[in-house]
């Protein structure tokens, strides 16, 4: 039978214990998605790739209290696959950073400018988002031409378009073509390289049947360039790939590691985490580096082929 004192001392058992286990809560988000007072909340995302403005939503999705301004100019600017586990907004946002290039070949770059909010431990995150004024193949230019004496009765402006985008596509950067119907003006903006071939193109059509040995020269340099990018993007790729090998295996080391550690007691649960999040964030930026250079090296395989047939087709198939 218990007695008073019995029952007074199983109450002073338990509230010692409560007070200890409290602190080992605290420490880590439980299964309820609580999150500790005095850091700032984390939380898990899986980005399958895309566009800036897809990526924001995710995060604002999974962490509905997430303040973010971003320009809208930087909305399509390509973000990789990501799966980020126990991670604060700053920290998610920190990823972004970097450049790409544009289609019209000018730099793009994005920025990250935490603003502290007070009374939270969540900063508020503007986007910085930069763009270059030049191309790395030369300056934007813009030019037009009057299709009137090319357009005939047995080639209309769909074939003389047709045959302008075909030319523009052995470019490695993209072009911006518009085409007046009521006045059939084209007007195209693109590198000086660009517009001259463009210009000789519409030359070949109005019955111009010579060659012209700068127009092969020019392609021929432009075919040598991609070449020598082919084969920096394919030394890039293998590293690219050695180093998400060892990335995936430290990962599945750190994992191992730290389950046998939480285990033994060796390792608390928070410190497994941390542990683990280095390692996966590791094997991440090591897939992504791994997808980009894959895609690079699959662009510059099309640009190269165009641009050799549309060389072997302009010299007679002789090169």
């Amino acid at each position: 039978m218990l007695t008073r004192r019995h029952l007074a001392k199983i109450f002073v058992l338990v509230s010692i214990a409560s007070a200890c286990a409290a602190p080992l809560f605290a420490q880590a988000p439980g299964q309820d998605g609580r999150q500790p007072t005095n850091s700032p909340p984390l939380f898990n995302l899986d980005f399958p790739g895309g566009e800036l403005n897809a990526f924001l939503e995710a995060v604002r999705t999974a962490h509905p209290g997430a303040n973010v301004v971003s320009p809208q100019d930087a909305a399509s600017f390509p973000i990789p696959p990501m799966q980020l586990r126990n991670i604060t907004l700053e920290a998610a946002m920190r990823l972004l950073e970097g450049t790409a290039e544009l289609p019209d070949g000018r730099e793009a770059r994005i920025g990250i400018a935490p603003i502290g909010v007070s009374g939270s431990w969540d900063p508020a995150v503007r986007v910085k988002y930069e763009v270059s004024t030049r191309s790395r193949w030369g300056e934007l230019q813009s030019s037009v031409w009057s299709l009137t004496e090319t357009i005939s009765s047995n080639r209309s402006a769909d074939d003389v378009l047709g045959a302008v985008q075909v030319a523009l596509a052995t470019f490695p950067v993209e072009s911006t073509i518009r085409f007046h119907e009521p006045t059939s003006l084209l007007i195209v903006r693109g590198t000086e390289a660009q517009l001259q071939l463009v210009d000789k193109t519409l030359g070949q059509l109005r019955g111009d049947t010579s060659r012209s040995s700068s127009e092969a020269d020019s392609f021929g340099a432009l075919i040598r360039s991609l070449e020598s990018q082919l084969i920096e993007t394919q030394a890039r790729l293998r590293v690219a790939q050695k180093r998400e090998e060892v990335a995936r295996k430290a990962f599945v080391a750190k994992s191992d590691d730290a389950q046998a550690q939480l285990k033994s007691g060796a390792m608390s649960p928070v410190a497994a985490e941390s542990w683990i999040g280095e390692a996966e964030l590791e094997l991440v930026e090591a897939e992504a580096e791994h997808q980009i250079a894959q895609e690079e090296l699959r662009q510059l395989s099309m640009r190269l082929k165009d641009a050799r047939d549309y060389l072997s087709k302009i010299t007679g198939g002789g090169k």
